[in-house]
């Protein structure tokens, strides 16, 4: 066999394996909101006999068994070494575009994951006494949020190593999270299957109110908000490269159109990320080029 045919045959297997990954993901997801949903409704019972009481045993030890099949799943897809490097660098060029010193400024990130956390649980409903409903893609835009913030941090961490030691940090982190089933955070151990996402964005404010960066919880978090590192990435550098798009076309000065032919430029962002293949090396300047191309023709 050529290795040609050899590299074919590889970019196949991963492309179904990939496919079968997403497909688990969904249905699992699917039927863990199920079991939350019959789990708060036996909850809203009042009723404690026997036959209740069973019935939810059952219910949380299906819901735990399902968390802990989509978790094994989450950590067979992961971050490329190219992509992290690439994450790194282009997070590295925002921040220097909004401040040149944004290393010696030691800006608070972690503090921004806070704030971007308590955002996001307000986009998941946390009221008791009012209907909210979950909103996926608003929780899928805070986690990338949240990401650039991450990035951030392990940057000005790592700063003496420079991007190498950054890039080096980051892929222990990632590489860990397959052997992270549990920590210990204020005196409490947390076992992060049998988390709620509430429970888990909760825990992440906590960390990093604390100054502590737990990929593992991040990565987690992801799963429950059907949010595999390939669209990560998609969406992170899609997000960054329009934020230096509206930077380059007047957006300081007021002169930059939000408005692409009536629809706003994150909705043809995300047209244009999905029809690009995010593994391609040079996908960051296609998305910009592709932005071009859409923002020229809704001159006119």
């Amino acid at each position: 066999m050529t290795d040609e045919k050899r590299t074919t045959i590889d970019s196949t297997d991963i492309t179904i394996d990939q496919k079968l990954i997403d497909e688990g993901t969904a249905q699992l997801n699917s039927e863990i909101q199920v079991l939350e949903n019959w789990l708060a409704e036996l909850g809203s019972t009042g009723d404690d006999d026997a036959e209740v009481a069973a019935a939810r045993k059952s219910y949380h030890d299906m819901l735990s068994s399902r968390r802990e099949m989509l978790s094994a799943l989450a950590k067979q897809a992961k971050l490329s070494d190219d992509q992290i490097s690439s994450m790194l660098r282009m997070q590295q060029s925002m921040n220097s575009k909004v401040d040149p010193s944004w290393r010696q400024a030691r800006y608070p990130y972690l503090r921004a994951v806070v704030i971007e956390g308590a955002e996001a649980i307000e986009h998941h409903g946390w009221k008791w006494w009012k209907k909210q409903e979950l909103d996926l893609s608003q929780l899928q835009m805070e986690l990338i949020d949240i990401w650039h913030f991450v990035l951030s941090e392990m940057l000005l961490r790592n700063d003496d190593g420079g991007d190498i030691q950054a890039r080096e940090a980051l892929q222990t982190a990632i590489s860990d999270i397959s052997a992270t089933h549990e920590l210990k955070f204020d005196g409490s151990t947390y076992r992060l299957a049998d988390l709620s996402l509430l429970d888990k964005i909760e825990l992440l404010i906590g960390l990093s109110a604390a100054r502590r960066i737990e990929v593992a919880v991040f990565a987690s978090i992801m799963t429950d908000c059907q949010l595999s590192w390939t669209e990560l990435f998609r969406q992170y550098v899609g997000k960054n490269v329009l934020n230096f798009f509206r930077q380059d076309n007047g957006y300081k000065d007021g002169t930059y159109r939000k408005l692409w032919g009536g629809r706003e430029d994150n909705e043809v962002l995300v047209d244009i990320i999905h029809l690009l293949d995010a593994n391609q090396p040079d996908f960051k300047h296609a998305i910009y080029s592709s932005l071009q191309v859409e923002y020229k023709k809704s001159e006119g």
